[in-house]
């Protein structure tokens, strides 16, 4: 005897949850409220609740990010929370994913930046370190001789030369004693001194100029500025993100790489320093500045009806 096989009836399956857009405008109309109103109570786009209440799945944003929009509009017009997720998890196809918090993933770029400031401040330090020493160098005055720390050169030259000069006297006087005692004796004797003396102030003025020119020269070498420590130059990050409000952000590189992915809360930071390209993924851009090389990013050119953004920045 042949075994029979089952047979799907229909009236078998399973009633399929009703569409939350449906229960969400019945809740909504039952109240008397109308869009506009349910725009200022939920501070959600006109936009966003039309595709809300059409069931238009495909112009919401994130799944993390709808399961918020239809919480949301459930409490305003008390509807089921409860009813409405189930209704779209059917419609939507897939179980949402669970909120949680998300990790950074902070590759060697960003732990690099991290570093920076402590190498700029020791290399600050080294700069100075070695300006300092040179400029105590290039000011050290000359040392001095143990001989002559006592009295100063010009003074010590200036006794060295009257007994050169009189070494000088015999060798001019010499001539005159072997000529006879004549009138000419009178005239050598009176010439000798005034040659004497003559000889002795143009022996004495190029010392003097030594003496005089010395003390310039050291002025000169001890006058020299010292150089000032260079200074630091910080170079901007590639892309800074500032938040204003919490935003879902997904940063890729040219290679398709995730250099940043998760939830980041209002008043944070996120700064990468690679080369670009970038494009970037922004769940609530009006929330988000952005930033490349220096140079503001306008993020509204971007945007789309639910407050998203998709660009790429190079």
């Amino acid at each position: 005897m042949a075994e029979e096989e089952p047979m799907d009836l229909p009236g078998r399956q399973e009633p399929l949850q009703p569409k939350p857009g449906g229960l969400l405008r019945a809740a909504r109309e039952e109240r008397g409220l109308s869009l506009d109103e349910m725009v200022v109570q939920t501070k959600l786009p006109r936009s966003m609740l039309d595709a809300i209440e059409n069931d238009n799945f495909e112009l919401l944003s994130e799944p993390v990010y709808v399961r918020g929009y239809y919480r949301k509009y459930a409490r305003v017009v008390g509807a089921d929370e409860a009813a409405v997720i189930a209704g779209y998890e059917a419609h939507a196809g897939g179980q949402l994913p669970k909120l949680e918090i998300p990790v950074l993933l902070q590759d060697e770029p960003l732990r690099e930046r991290r570093r920076a400031p402590v190498l700029l401040v020791f290399l600050v330090i080294i700069v100075a370190a070695v300006a300092v020493g040179w400029w105590l160098l290039s000011a050290a005055p000359e040392p001095v001789s143990a001989g002559n720390s006592s009295t100063p050169p010009s003074v010590a030259r200036q006794q060295v030369s009257p007994p050169a000069a009189q070494a000088r006297q015999p060798a001019a006087s010499a001539p005159g004693a072997e000529r006879p005692a004549t009138g000419n004796r009178s005239t050598t004797s009176a010439g000798g001194p005034r040659r004497l003396a003559l000889e002795t102030t143009m022996a004495a003025a190029p010392e003097t100029a030594q003496s005089d020119d010395q003390p310039a020269a050291e002025a000169g070498v001890t006058g020299e500025p010292a150089a000032e420590p260079a200074e630091a130059v910080q170079v901007p990050a590639a892309l800074v993100l500032e938040f204003n409000e919490a935003s879902w952000v997904r940063v890729e590189d040219g290679s398709g790489r995730r250099v940043l992915n998760g939830l980041i809360q209002g008043g944070e930071t996120r700064a990468i320093d690679e080369t670009g390209p970038f494009s970037v993924f922004l769940g609530y851009a009006p929330g988000v500045d952005v930033s490349f090389q220096g140079e503001s990013v306008d993020v509204s050119q971007h945007m789309r009806g639910n407050n998203t953004a998709r660009f790429t920045v190079e």
